[in-house]
């Protein structure tokens, strides 16, 4: 989207520069070992945001400065979930590594520490997506927004839902995956593999 600033927006930009850095410390975890993550790549992109904000912005919306951090905020979490989009090799998570939020970690008859190991998480996640209902497949949402970046918080704020509530989904889909048969074969036959190399 193009647009031109007047001069009234133009002033505005200028005068609230510092709202970018505040939004990257404060909502945004930069990464220099990805491409477009790094800090300087998401000042810019900070930048066009609230360069939208000015034009966008209107008297009735408040003070200038809390509806241009919301704006910013918005534009580089959707920026970031972008980036790791587009990224062939997504980091590998285990089932587990979601309990770090604080959830209660499911009763289950095998571990799954391995068990992901060489799936991607992604891939895997979205394969079981639409497959459930209600709080497991917020669950399966949640877990896919964490693989991209997101942290606990700003799940819960984008469902507009408690910080439990998310950990809790999220506890529900893990034990829901843990009993698939597809996961369990692929356990099984690991195991195996473990046991013949052993």
């Amino acid at each position: 989207m193009e647009f031109t600033l007047n001069d009234l927006q133009r002033r505005r930009v200028e005068e609230h520069l510092a709202l970018v850095e505040q939004v990257l410390r404060r909502s945004i975890k930069t990464n220099e070992t990805v491409d477009g993550m790094g800090h300087d790549d998401l000042y810019q992109e900070g930048c066009i945001a609230l360069c939208r904000a000015a034009v966008s912005y209107r008297e009735e919306m408040g003070a200038f400065p809390a509806y241009a951090r919301t704006v910013i905020r918005n534009y580089l979490l959707d920026r970031c979930r972008e980036i790791q989009s587009a990224r062939k090799n997504l980091p590998l998570l285990s089932l587990d590594a979601f309990a770090e939020m604080g959830a209660p970690e499911p009763v289950s008859p095998f571990h799954t520490e391995d068990l992901i190991s060489e799936v991607s998480s992604d891939a895997l996640l979205s394969h079981f997506r639409n497959r459930y209902h209600g709080t497991a497949r917020l669950g399966i949402e949640a877990m896919e927004l964490r693989v991209r970046g997101y942290s606990c918080a700003d799940i819960a704020k984008l469902y507009q839902k408690k910080p439990n509530y998310i950990g809790a989904c999220i506890s529900r889909a893990a034990e829901k995956l843990r009993r698939e048969r597809i996961v369990r074969e692929f356990y099984t036959a690991c195991t195996e593999q473990d046991i013949k190399s052993a």
